[in-house]
């Protein structure tokens, strides 16, 4: 339960712990696994393999039941329909204690929740508290779950529970097996800036509705919300000025010339010189490249425009110049192993 990670908090608050019970219990079943793990501080969970994974490396890593789900959460009075998620992270305070630590998240989260009894438990092994809470919605939906935390090597390791009514109860097969995989954070290994910036020669695949990317092990990736886009998706690594973003909209019938003209004027507003134009081709499909430099900073850009069943594939790569022949060849390459869905 993260106020930060950009939830529309609209709860009504509580008196005393919620226990909320709606129709027959269903049992999700564990289906097949795979496995996350922080390049920085090394905590790490492994999660169905279907679900939907929003990592931040170096800080910490949540994974979704479904895109809906993710949504609802964002916004728990929409009516897209209900999940749950698990989330692990750390929290590298000098001189923490757990003791400190579960007090400062019950003083955090004490004017919007309910909160259960403290309850012993183990974590990866180790002593942990687990801290039960439930929030309302409103009259028919409530938030409920739990947080897990554990301290080692001055590291706290902590993991989120979350779903919406019965599903926290639904899903506790699912939840106690991932559990059981934990990975505790440490404190990271002495490494150059240069390290640890660069992406990783190991590739993931993020499988999603609109298409399928390739990308670095070490890069995470968001999904900013942006008006009249069916789709927004960042990925970067250590970098904050090295990323690929995706924005998947209605082609609205334009063709992709028009689009690359009115594209080329806002960057050229921004602050992007345009460098070259050319023809390439993504996954089969015919695409417009620019190739940009922006003047305030050691930055550049490229950017592809194409068009598929009528929906605008727009992606942008920015990267710092220096390390043009670090970035630019991992980049590339996750653009050759997009595959787009019709």
């Amino acid at each position: 339960m993260k106020i930060s990670s950009g939830r529309l908090l609209v709860l009504v608050p509580l008196t005393g712990f919620l226990l909320l019970s709606c129709g027959k219990k269903r049992v999700v079943q564990v289906g097949e696994f795979e496995s996350y793990q922080d390049p920085i501080y090394g905590f790490g969970i492994s999660h169905p393999k279907e679900w939907v994974r929003d990592p931040e490396v170096g800080k910490r890593f949540r994974v979704y039941s479904s895109f809906d789900a993710r949504d609802r959460f964002l916004d728990p009075t929409s009516s897209k329909l209900a999940g749950v998620y698990i989330e692990i992270g750390i929290d590298t305070t000098k001189g923490v204690t757990l003791e400190s630590y579960v007090k400062s998240v019950r003083d955090q989260y004490a004017d919007i929740s309910a909160l259960g009894p403290d309850e012993s438990t183990t974590l990866a092994g180790n002593p942990a508290i687990k801290i039960p809470y439930s929030m309302r919605v409103d009259s028919k939906n409530v938030i409920r779950g739990y947080r897990i935390a554990a301290l080692r090597d001055n590291v706290v390791t902590y993991v989120d529970v979350e779903g919406f009514n019965e599903l926290l109860d639904d899903y506790k097969a699912v939840f106690d097996t991932a559990l059981t995989t934990v990975r505790l954070g440490q404190p990271p290994p002495a490494k150059k800036p240069e390290d640890i910036s660069k992406p990783s020669e190991t590739f993931d695949t993020y499988q999603g509705k609109f298409f399928d990317i390739a990308y670095p092990t070490n890069f995470d990736f968001k999904f900013p919300q942006k008006p009249n886009t069916d789709l927004v998706m960042e990925l970067k690594g250590y970098r904050q000025d090295c990323a690929v973003r995706i924005e998947v909209s209605d082609a609205k019938n334009l063709t992709v010339e028009k689009v690359v003209s009115q594209n080329e004027a806002n960057l050229q507003k921004a602050g992007y010189r345009i460098k070259r134009r050319a023809k390439t081709s993504v996954d089969g499909i015919e695409t417009a490249l620019i190739d940009l430099t922006y003047a305030k900073a050691e930055v550049d850009s490229r950017a592809y425009f194409l068009v598929k069943s009528n929906r605008l594939y727009y992606i942008f790569l920015t990267w710092y110049r220096p390390q043009t022949s670090v970035y630019v060849p991992t980049f590339e390459k996750m653009v050759a192993s997009l595959k787009l869905k019709s």
